[in-house]
């Protein structure tokens, strides 16, 4: 492990009104840090909670490690922001790794399904999500996303269906 890149009180005052930490603190955390070069990840070497760094400040307070070294070396990080991970590793704390975004950013910059279906440019059979196309409705916390065209053939085939079935039990 190397010493921290540049960290002096000018600095680090000008970084962050809201991050202080006392010396022996910021002398903690940096050991636990592989600063290697700018390109390449930092290594967290303390407590790793579902893969994000954690620092203990005192033993009442935590935080994940990369918003502590991405507020003493950058600044701030706003309330309605998240940190993402270019790097795609979550215990990296370099950073120029880090990109602050708002939370829905963050989600569909990632793997998971949400990401996955918000780059869907078509429905499952074809048709776009055009804003002609597409009816959104709240669904958890976001939008749920409904092809118009498809929305329209299976109502067409439900009331086919009841015709079918009123038709049998009149005759």
């Amino acid at each position: 492990m190397t010493t921290p890149p540049v960290l002096n009180s000018d600095i680090l005052s000008a970084a962050d009104s809201r991050l202080t930490l006392a010396p022996k603190v910021l002398a903690r955390f940096w050991r636990k840090v592989d600063i290697k070069s700018k390109d390449e990840c930092w290594q967290w070497h303390g407590t790793i909670t579902s893969g994000y760094g954690v620092f203990a400040i005192t033993s009442k307070h935590s935080v994940r490690a990369h918003r502590v070294a991405y507020e003493l070396l950058v600044g701030p990080i706003p309330d309605s922001m998240v940190s993402d991970h270019l790097c795609r590793n979550r215990s990296c704390c370099n950073p120029n790794h880090i990109d602050i975004v708002s939370n829905k950013e963050n989600v569909l910059r990632g793997i998971g399904p949400t990401a996955i279906n918000g780059q869907k440019v078509t429905c499952k059979h074809g048709h776009p999500f055009s804003e002609e196309n597409t009816r959104t409705f709240p669904q958890g916390n976001g939008l749920m996303r409904i092809c118009k065209t498809c929305a329209l053939e299976r109502t067409r085939k439900w009331r086919e269906k009841l015709k079918q079935q009123s038709a049998s039990l009149a005759g």
